[in-house]
C-alpha cells in the first residue's frame, strides 16, 4: 500500500512525511482493534496536545486513550521525552483517566555493530553463536530507551525496553504464536522482492522497506536483516 500522501511526489510538502507515518499509524491501530477491541479509537476526535510538540495529539475512546508525541526526526533526547510522558502523565488537561501506570514499554530496538558474544545468553537457542544481532543505531531509539529507564519508577512492572538475545542486559523472552506474527508480518509465495505483502506491518509500513520488505524471522539476525523478529528480548528495568 503506497503512503499517504506521497512524501517523494514532486509536488509533496514538507509536511508529507509526518502525515504519511501518522495515516499509517492510524490505519495499523485500526487493524490492530478488529482483535484487539479495546484500542479502537475514532481519530476524528483528535484534539491538540500541547506538550507533546507542534503536532502532538490525543484522541481518547472508550478503552483506550491514544497519543502522538511529535519531538523531532533525528533530534530526540532522552530529556524531552522523559519530560514530555511526564509531562502527559501529570496534566489534568490531557485528559487521562486516574489510573495507575502498569507498564512503560519501549519498542524503540536499538544495536551497534559492537562485538557481541553469544556466551552472554540466558537462553541459547535465541543466540545462534555463528551470528549476530541485527544492527540498527539509530540515536532516536536510543534516546526512547534511555527515558524509558529514567521513567521505570512511575510504574508497577517498571520499563519494559526491546533490545536483542545477544545484549546482556536481556531479562526476558516473548514469542508470538506463528499465526499472530504472520498476520502482521505475512508474505505471499515467491520472491521477496514480488511477493504480496499480506501482513498488517507489510502493507501499512512497506513503503519504509520499500523496494524490499522487512523481513521475518524468529529473531533479530544480521544475516536474516530481521528488525521486527517474532520473538521478543526485552531488558527489564524494575521500579
Amino acid at each position: 500500500m503506497p503512503p499517504n500522501p506521497d512524501p517523494v511526489s514532486p509536488v509533496a510538502g514538507p509536511e508529507a512525511c509526518r502525515e504519511a507515518r501518522l495515516n499509517a499509524f492510524r490505519a495499523w491501530l485500526a487493524e490492530a482493534a478488529r482483535h484487539t477491541p479495546v484500542v479502537d479509537v475514532d481519530w476524528a476526535a483528535a484534539v491538540p496536545l500541547e506538550q507533546a510538540g507542534p503536532h502532538g495529539q490525543i484522541v481518547h475512546g472508550p478503552g483506550a486513550s491514544v497519543a502522538v508525541l511529535d519531538l523531532g526526526d533525528g533530534a530526540l533526547t532522552a530529556q524531552g521525552v522523559e519530560e514530555a510522558v511526564r509531562a502527559l502523565l501529570e496534566d489534568p488537561r490531557a485528559g487521562l483517566p486516574e489510573l495507575p501506570v502498569g507498564r512503560v514499554t519501549a519498542s524503540s530496538y536499538f544495536s551497534t555493530d559492537a562485538a557481541w558474544s553469544a556466551s552472554a545468553c540466558d537462553v541459547v537457542s535465541t543466540c545462534p553463536a555463528d551470528e549476530e544481532p541485527y544492527v540498527y543505531d539509530r540515536d532516536d531509539h536510543l534516546a526512547v530507551q534511555d527515558a524509558a529507564r529514567a521513567l521505570a519508577p512511575l510504574s508497577d512492572q517498571g520499563s519494559w525496553l526491546v533490545t536483542h538475545p545477544y545484549d546482556p542486559a536481556v531479562t526476558t523472552h516473548l514469542a508470538l504464536p506463528e499465526e499472530v506474527y504472520e498476520q502482521f508480518m505475512g508474505l505471499g509465495p515467491g520472491r521477496r522482492d514480488q511477493a504480496m505483502r499480506t501482513g498488517t506491518h507489510q502493507r501499512l509500513y512497506g513503503w519504509l522497506a520499500f523496494p524490499d520488505v522487512w523481513r521475518p524471522g524468529d529473531l533479530p539476525l544480521q544475516s536474516d536483516e530481521v528488525l521486527f523478529p517474532r520473538i521478543q528480548s526485552y531488558e527489564v528495568v524494575v521500579p
